[in-house]
Order: C-alpha cells, then structure tokens, then sequence
C-alpha cells in the first residue's frame, strides 16, 4: 500500500499590537472625520460667513453664508476666485492688506465692498487669524466677515448731519462776529462823540466832565468784553484744522 502525505496550512502568528495600531488609526480616522463633519456643521449655520485659507494663501472651504451671500459656487470661489467679487477700488488694498497679515502671521480686519448675488456691492467687516496645528506648526488663515453696509451707511448720514451742523454753526458765528464788530464801531463812534463833548464842557463843569469821562470809562470796557467775546468766535476749521489746513481750506 502506498502511503500519500496530507498536506496542511502552517498557522501565522500576527502580534496582537499590530491589530490595536490598526483599531487605533481607524479610530483616529473616524475621530477626525466626526470632527471635520461637526466643524461644517457649525460653520454652516453659523450668522457669519466663514472662509479657510492653505499655507499658498489660496482659500479651500467656504461656509453656505458665503455661498449664499455671492450666489456663487464653492469650485468658482476656492483658491483666488473670491476675489473676482470684490469691487475693483477696493481689491488692490484688500489683497494687499491679507498678504502683508500672512507673511507676518499676524491677524487681521479690514473692510471692503464685495458682490452680493444680486449684483449689488455691500460693505463687508472681515476679521482673519492665523492658524497652527497642536505642535504650533503654521497651517494657514480662518476667517470670519459679516455684511456692516447699514453701519456704514449710518456712519455717512451721521457725517453727513455733522458737516451740515458744522456749517450752520460757521455761519452762525460768521453772522454773531459781524454784529460784534458793528456793535464796535457804534461804541468807537460814540466814544469820539464823548471826547468832543468832554472838550467842549468849560472846566468849571466838572461834574458834567466827570459824568462823561465814566461814561468813556464804560464803553471802553464794553469794548474789551466784545472783543473778549469775539476771540471764542474763532472759524471752527481754525480751531479743530489749525492755522495750516484752515488757511488751505478757504484758499481752496
């Protein structure tokens, strides 16, 4: 009888620590995704549009604010495509100042008009702050910008209200200072007309001398407050501007 020889697997001994590296990764994969799952979440329902800029200075997410706001979608806005809706006055120094922030790592605001879907520009407050992983490794920029057009509409009808009651105030005092210098030269007329009457009395009136001389005494004090009074009425340009500027301003 022939013998045959039955053939069987030789078993592999896997160190049980290999099977926990793997358990370990997958679970820090998942703890990393329920994070970045968790972060979307809150950035797209937060009231503010949020942006994420890479170590090239090239945006890479866009929260749905955002989105929504431009009308645009997150492939025409990634990178620098976010610029293109930003009002051309205003990009040069936009850009410029998020480039200066960056290379300094420094964080940064600033205010800017940007498209809205509707075509209209609108007056945007953007805040930006450098980024750096657990081991302080630089990893880019995250921002957040809110619309603060009805801000800055109310800050230039406030300006607008202050210039026309500073003018009015000029005007005023324009008006007040005229009068007071009339008012001075009624008190001079009348104060020559005291001294030709002071000369005219004989010296034996003196009481009518003495009378007339008082009566000098107190105009010329009147004069005085007027000209007291007429130092406060000052052009405001001249108080606020200083000489310098005041003088440019009415060359101009």
């Amino acid at each position: 009888m022939r013998s045959e020889t039955v053939g069987h697997r030789i078993p592999i001994f896997i160190p049980p620590e290999l099977f926990g590296d793997d358990t370990q990764r997958r679970e820090e994969k998942r703890a990393l995704h329920d994070s970045e799952e968790l972060f979307h979440r809150i950035a797209n329902t937060a009231p503010v549009m949020i942006w994420i800029s890479g170590l090239d200075k090239l945006c890479t997410y866009f929260n749905q604010p955002w989105l929504r706001f431009t009308g645009r979608s997150l492939d025409s806005e990634l990178g620098n495509g976010w610029a293109e809706g930003v009002h051309p006055e205003d990009l040069g120094r936009c850009l410029n100042t998020y480039t200066k922030a960056f290379d300094l790592r420094e964080p940064f605001q600033m205010e800017y008009r940007l498209r809205r879907h509707d075509g209209e520009y609108r007056w945007i407050l953007d805040s930006g702050l450098p980024s750096f992983n657990a081991d302080s490794s630089f990893t880019g920029y995250i921002g957040s910008a809110i619309d603060v057009t009805e801000r800055k509409l109310a800050e230039d009808a406030l300006s607008k209200v202050s210039q026309s009651l500073l003018e009015a105030q000029e005007e005023e005092r324009t008006r007040i200072g005229q009068e007071l210098h009339d008012y001075i030269d009624d008190l001079v007329v009348l104060s020559m007309d005291l001294d030709r009457l002071w000369q005219n009395l004989p010296e034996s009136a003196t009481e009518g001398r003495q009378k007339i001389g008082e009566a000098r005494q107190q105009i010329k004090d009147i004069a005085c407050d007027i000209y007291a009074l007429s130092h406060f009425l000052l052009p405001l340009r001249l108080e606020y501007l200083g000489l310098v500027a005041a003088a440019a301003s009415f060359c101009k």
